[in-house]
C-alpha cells in the first residue's frame, strides 16, 4: 500500500469518527485494524500469503469459540473498528455473518448478524439488513445465484440513499453483496441489478 494513501485513509477516518462523536478509543481500535492492511501489503508475496492464512485461522478460532463449526470463510471486510466475516457453517447451506474486534492483539467475537440461504433455484435477491448501534454497523447483505449480475444499485423508493453494492464472487455458483451505510437503513429499499454491459436485468 502506498504510504501516502494509507496516511490519507487514517486522516479521513479520524475526521469521520470524530465527526460522529466517537472517542479516541474507537479511533485507536481503527488504527489496530488498519495495521492489518500494512501487514498484508508491505511484505513479500509469500509473507503476505502466510499472514493472510494466520489471520484467517485466528478468526476461525474465535468464531469456533462460539460453538460454531466453520466450513469456510468467503470474505473479510474491514468496517467500523473491526472486521465483518462472511462464512459458511459446516453442513449448512447458509452465508452467515460475524463482527469481530481486535483487543490486546487477539480477535474477540462481538456480534452475529444473522444468515442468508444459498438458494440456487432462485435468481431473485435474498437479503437482510443490519442496524447495530453498538458496533456502528449499518448495512444490507445479500446473496444472488444469477451469474449475469455484475452490478447492484440500492436506494430508497424516493431515490435517496443511493449506493452501489460490493459484490464478492464465491466461485461456487453464487455471489454475496454488501452495501454499507453511515446511518441506520430501513425498509423499503429498491434493488436494481445490471449485467456486465450495463443492461438492467432485475429489479425488486
Amino acid at each position: 500500500m502506498n504510504a501516502y494513501y494509507a496516511i490519507g485513509a487514517v486522516i479521513l477516518k479520524m475526521r469521520e469518527l470524530m465527526g460522529k462523536g466517537k472517542t479516541m478509543k474507537h479511533f485507536l481500535r481503527f488504527l489496530g485494524v488498519l495495521g492489518i492492511l500494512f501487514i498484508l501489503t508491505s511484505c513479500s508475496s509469500n509473507t503476505v500469503q502466510n499472514q493472510e492464512i494466520s489471520i484467517m485461522e485466528e478468526l476461525k478460532q474465535e468464531i469456533s469459540s462460539q460453538d460454531i463449526t466453520i466450513d469456510k470463510i468467503y470474505h473479510v471486510e474491514i468496517i467500523s473498528d473491526g472486521v465483518l466475516v462472511l462464512y459458511k457453517k459446516m453442513n449448512k447451506n447458509m452465508v452467515r455473518e460475524a463482527f469481530l474486534r481486535q483487543k490486546d492483539n487477539e480477535w474477540e467475537w462481538e456480534m452475529g448478524y444473522g444468515e442468508i440461504a444459498i438458494n440456487p433455484d432462485t435468481e431473485n435477491f435474498l437479503w437482510h439488513g443490519t442496524n447495530d448501534e453498538d458496533t456502528q454497523v449499518f448495512k444490507i447483505t445479500g446473496v444472488t445465484s444469477n451469474p449475469d449480475i455484475e452490478k447492484i444499485i440500492t436506494q430508497k423508493p424516493d431515490g435517496t440513499r443511493k449506493k452501489t453494492a460490493k459484490i464478492i464472487n464465491t466461485g461456487e455458483g453464487f455471489k454475496i453483496w454488501n452495501v454499507f451505510y453511515e446511518n441506520p437503513i430501513n425498509a423499503p429499499v429498491d434493488f436494481t441489478a445490471y449485467d456486465g454491459d450495463g443492461k438492467e436485468i432485475l429489479k425488486q
